[in-house]
C-alpha cells in the first residue's frame, strides 16, 4: 500500500501560502472600496453643505457602487445609513441627510 501522507502534506504547503496571499489581496481590495466609499461620502457632505443636490446625489452613488463592491459588514450598514440620506435629501432635510452620511462613514471601519 502506498503512503499519500507525504503527497498530501506537500500539497497543503503550497495551497496554504496562495489561499493566504488571496485573503491579503482581498482585504487589500476591500479597504480600497471602503476608502473610496468614505472619500464620496465627505465629497456628499461638502456638497450638501453648499446646497449642491445633484452634485451630492452624483457622489452618494458612487459611494454606493465603492460599498457595495466592499461587500462587507460595515458596507452593509454603510449602505443603510446611504439609503436614508438619499431618503432625507429627497424629503429637503438637509440636516438629516448629513447626519446620515456622518453614520456611514463612523460605520466604515477605521483607516489602516
Amino acid at each position: 500500500m502506498v503512503d499519500t501522507r507525504p503527497l498530501i502534506a506537500l500539497v497543503a504547503s503550497i495551497a496554504a501560502p496562495a489561499a493566504l496571499a488571496a485573503d491579503a489581496f482581498g482585504d487589500a481590495e476591500r479597504q480600497s472600496h471602503e476608502s473610496r466609499a468614505r472619500q464620496a461620502l465627505r465629497m456628499a457632505q461638502v456638497e450638501l453643505y453648499c446646497d449642491h443636490d445633484a452634485r451630492a446625489y452624483t457622489a452618494l452613488q458612487l459611494a454606493r457602487r465603492e460599498l457595495q463592491a466592499a461587500s462587507g459588514a460595515a458596507a452593509g450598514q454603510g449602505l443603510a445609513s446611504l439609503d436614508r440620506a438619499v431618503w432625507q435629501m429627497r424629503h429637503h432635510d438637509t440636516r438629516g441627510a448629513v447626519a446620515a452620511l456622518d453614520d456611514a462613514i463612523e460605520g466604515l471601519p477605521p483607516r489602516a
